[in-house]
């Protein structure tokens, strides 16, 4: 025999656990989206042992900021290498902070 009363009672009940895993979804969506954002935002700074070389990096992985101090202007022999094993490093670190903060991690 059919119930008239339960499916149409079902049916809401249904309907109200739709609407609510799709509010669910939407939070989560956003939630995403200001994360993602916050990844963009990220810059790392790194140094040479000295302080002669300062390196920002921020999204994908650029060069966002290159600060040299008098001294480092004064090395010329060496500054090509410090910037280039400076930069290096700050972008390897840029790479980890980024992994760390994925949200497969979290």
């Amino acid at each position: 025999m059919y119930n008239h009363t339960s499916t149409a009672a079902d049916g809401r009940s249904l309907i109200r656990d739709l609407e609510q895993t799709q509010q669910n979804l939407r939070g989560q969506v956003e939630a995403l989206e200001e994360f993602r954002e916050s990844l963009r935002e990220l810059e790392t700074t790194e140094s040479d042992e000295e302080g002669t070389v300062f390196v920002t990096i921020g999204d994908g992985n650029v060069i966002t900021a290159l600060d040299i101090s008098p001294d480092g202007f004064r090395k010329r022999e060496a500054l090509g290498r410090i910037l280039t094993v400076t930069i290096d490093r700050a972008q390897k670190r840029h790479e980890k902070s980024m992994r760390d903060n994925h949200p497969d991690r979290h």
